[in-house]
C-alpha cells in the first residue's frame, strides 16, 4: 500500500511539468499574404520542405528538442516565404492564407 501512494505522488510530479512544457510552447498561427497569390501552393510547399530539419530524442530531453525544432522550423519557413515576397504575420489580414505547417 505504501508503494502505491508513493507512485501516485510521482505521476503529478512528472505529468504537470510535461503538460506545462507542451502547452506553454504553443505558437500562434502564421498567415501569409502577397498581392499575387497564384504561386502560393508551390511557394508554401517548397518553404515547408526547406524548413524541415531533424530533431527529437527520448523522454523529457526529446520533448524539449522537438519544441525547439518546431520554433526553428517556423523561423526558417518565415524567412523563406519573406524571401519570396510574402508578408508573414500572426494576425490575419484581408486576403491572407493560414500557413498550415502541420504542427503548431
Amino acid at each position: 500500500m505504501y508503494k502505491r501512494k508513493e507512485s501516485m505522488k510521482t505521476i503529478p510530479t512528472i505529468c504537470i511539468p510535461m503538460l506545462v512544457l507542451l502547452t506553454g510552447c504553443a505558437a500562434p498561427r502564421l498567415y501569409d499574404h502577397k498581392t499575387d497569390m497564384s504561386n502560393y501552393p508551390r511557394d508554401h510547399y517548397e518553404c515547408v520542405q526547406e524548413a524541415r530539419t531533424g530533431g527529437g530524442g527520448s523522454r523529457l530531453a526529446g520533448v524539449a528538442a522537438i519544441q525547439t525544432m518546431k520554433k526553428h522550423h517556423r523561423e526558417l519557413y518565415r524567412w523563406c516565404m519573406e524571401a519570396r515576397g510574402y508578408t508573414v504575420t500572426t494576425t490575419k489580414e484581408s486576403g491572407a492564407v493560414e500557413a498550415d505547417l502541420l504542427y503548431r
